[in-house]
């Protein structure tokens, strides 16, 4: 049984209104497409998107298939209507607890409460928004960056108020906002949402941590200029390395769901038996191919944080390094941040956990500033990471354009705004 916006989803079937006498055909439409939004999000969340069906939703809704397609061309638009209602929901929410009474830091502070407190109680409506709109495809996600986009509006209308931060940069705040939201697709993701609540004092206390930096940031990008594009060790050409190289750039080109493991067999010109001798399928080429560029990658940048005599530094050092690499490797990029989602939760999660694994970079910066708050590391990280998928997506070429905004929202908690903007130019 799931609990959703239009009732438990065992109960939609039960509340089928029948046309007749004293009941507008009207109201009976409106009753048939709230029980769809709710089996919508009631499918989706026990099969994910992708595994759902239009037979899914009216055996949950109790209509007809006749029904369904009066109202929705696919199960796609049935989502993105269904998604839309939620979004609108929330940000309503949100907006009235900052309109409360109080400073504007305990304004911020009861607005998040709200807007985490819907997304607890409404766990699977909220992985609706936050997870599986990432699998849904390029509208989904359009729609959820305009929900974003909004939420910013929200959080300029905060920063304004305040002297310290009035000014904030769009850029700054855009990567505030899609740092919470990557820190809240990942507690809904492992279904741990309810540990959100108690983060709520220490993400705004975060973000209240921020200054407009002196000086407009620089970014190469908007110069039009490319620049020359770091050649990236390849290893030994063996076979099965050719394989996953193929198939990351078939699944760069087409995307996961269309990608064939005939088509990665041509391109790594090898036999389609040799491809599966060596994989099983094409999940599992997938994740080879991640972990050998993971792999990869730590090898390439490690040397360029280990040589630099200070934290902050090495993490200049090391963002510039991770990002001249993964704009010479951009299928490596596209897949950890667009194509993941289509392949299923088990690679999103080993993705996650990916990440995880080299927070402790950040972390580190918390005892060279004797600062204390526990979810400063994993926020800061998920912003940098917002920052990667919105250029990726964008199908930006110039990601090492990012590096000075990116060491900026790094280190400014740490060192505050001039410091940071130092290394963050230099």
């Amino acid at each position: 049984m799931t609990m959703t916006p239009w009732g438990e989803s065992a109960e939609l079937r039960e509340r089928r209104l029948q046309p007749g006498p004293g009941v507008p055909r009207k109201e009976v439409e409106e009753n048939q497409r709230e029980r769809l939004y709710g089996a919508t999000v009631a499918a989706v969340a026990n099969k994910g998107y992708g595994k759902t069906t239009v037979s899914d939703l009216i055996e949950l809704a109790g209509v007809s298939r006749t029904t369904f397609y009066r109202y929705f061309d696919d199960k796609e638009a049935c989502f993105l209507k269904t998604l839309e209602l939620l979004l609108v929901g929330i940000a309503g929410l949100t907006r009235v607890g900052l309109q409360g009474e109080g400073s504007w830091q305990d304004r911020s502070v009861t607005g998040m409460q709200i807007f985490i407190g819907v997304l607890v109680t409404q766990a699977d409506a909220a992985r609706i928004c936050v997870v599986e709109s990432d699998a849904a495809g390029p509208k989904a996600v359009a729609m959820v960056d305009e929900a974003a986009a909004e939420f910013g509006g929200m959080l300029v209308d905060v920063f304004e108020e305040l002297p310290d931060q009035r000014g904030m940069p769009k850029e700054i705040i855009d990567v505030m906002v899609g740092g919470v939201r990557k820190v809240l697709q990942t507690r809904l993701q492992r279904r741990t949402e309810a540990e959100l609540i108690e983060l709520v004092p220490a993400l705004v206390e975060l973000g209240l941590s921020y200054r407009p930096p002196p000086r407009k940031l620089p970014d190469r990008a908007s110069r039009g200029k490319d620049t020359p594009t770091i050649e990236v060790q390849q290893g030994i050409d063996e076979p099965a390395q050719r394989m996953e190289r193929a198939a990351m750039g078939v699944i760069a080109e087409v995307g996961y769901g269309d990608a064939t493991m005939a088509e990665i067999a041509r391109r790594a010109k090898v036999s389609l038996a040799t491809l599966y001798a060596n994989f099983e399928d094409k999940s599992d080429l997938f994740e080879a191919a991640l972990l050998r560029c993971r792999l990869r990658m730590l090898a390439s940048v490690m040397p360029a944080y280990r040589r630099a005599s200070t934290w902050p530094e090495g993490m200049a050092a090391l963002t510039r390094a991770s990002l001249a690499f993964l704009e010479a490797e951009p299928d490596f990029a596209r897949l950890i941040t667009v194509d993941v989602h289509g392949v299923g939760n088990a690679s999103v999660e080993a993705r996650d956990r990916a990440l995880d694994a080299t927070r402790h970079f950040i972390e580190a910066g918390l005892a060279y500033a004797e600062i204390d708050n526990p979810v400063a590391a994993e926020a800061i990280q998920s912003a940098l990471y917002s920052m990667l998928a919105a250029r990726v997506r964008s199908r930006h070429k110039n990601l090492r354009g990012m590096a000075p905004l990116a060491i900026y929202v790094i280190l400014a908690p740490f060192l505050g705004r001039d410091e940071a903007y130092k290394l963050a130019v230099r």
